[in-house]
């Protein structure tokens, strides 16, 4: 088990017309027979906020492959339409807060 400590680029609030969604990623080089990439949603926080996310096995549905891998926390906001109504299509990328790296060993 992993964990992540890292501080809120941007606030993660929504509002009547965009949702916000922050996301730690994890990746590394792909292996047969393990998981080498996993993105985990993160719950609202203001920008400045600690936040801690914790990431193991169960939550990447496999065993983590050996090796080098980096992290990151992707803020993404989209539109956000009642149900009915024409909607803008569009994801934009507010923050990235790292790459960080740790190593997984055999």
């Amino acid at each position: 088990m992993f964990e992540f400590s890292f501080t809120m680029p941007v606030s993660s609030a929504s509002t009547t017309t965009t949702a916000s969604s922050p996301s730690l990623e994890v990746a590394a080089s792909a292996r047969p027979g393990c998981v080498s990439a996993h993105a985990q949603s993160l719950g609202r926080s203001p920008a400045g906020a600690s936040v801690r996310a914790r990431l193991g096995p169960a939550q990447l549905g496999g065993r983590w492959c050996a090796g080098e891998w980096t992290a990151r926390v992707v803020q993404l906001v989209r539109a956000r339409c009642p149900a009915g109504e024409m909607c803008p299509q569009f994801i934009r990328l507010v923050a990235i807060a790292g790459p960080a790296g740790f190593r997984v060993r055999p």
